[in-house]
């Protein structure tokens, strides 16, 4: 299931949950302008089967949100882009081509 996530309110709230649910959520950075980021993106739609919620930065739309996310973690921002957060803190996080189920799901808690 994906989510748009549009600002630094709704991140924070996540975040919150996350720290006190123990709970992991999944960030998914990208750029609609981009063609290869649109085409990482679907490719992990078909990919990605889990009960996580992908909640999802526009990166050009809230580019001061992704900046945000990058500067609070010193994750360098990247498009497309994943972060999988436990507990309110980045456990995962990979860039462009590396954006795939495979890296991503031995990450996941069970």
């Amino acid at each position: 299931m994906w989510q748009s996530l549009g600002n630094k309110e709704e991140f924070d709230e996540l975040l919150n949950q996350s720290k006190n649910s123990k709970s992991d959520f999944l960030v998914f950075k990208h750029s609609y302008r981009c063609g290869f980021s649109s085409m990482i993106k679907r490719r992990f739609e078909k990919e990605f089967s889990s009960n996580l919620i992908v909640h999802e930065v526009d990166v050009v739309k809230d580019k001061s949100l992704s900046n945000y996310i990058a500067d609070q973690f010193s994750i360098q921002h990247e498009s497309p882009q994943i972060i999988l957060f436990k507990s309110g803190e980045p456990i995962f996080h990979d860039s462009h081509s590396g954006v795939n189920a495979d890296n991503l799901t031995p990450h996941l808690s069970a």
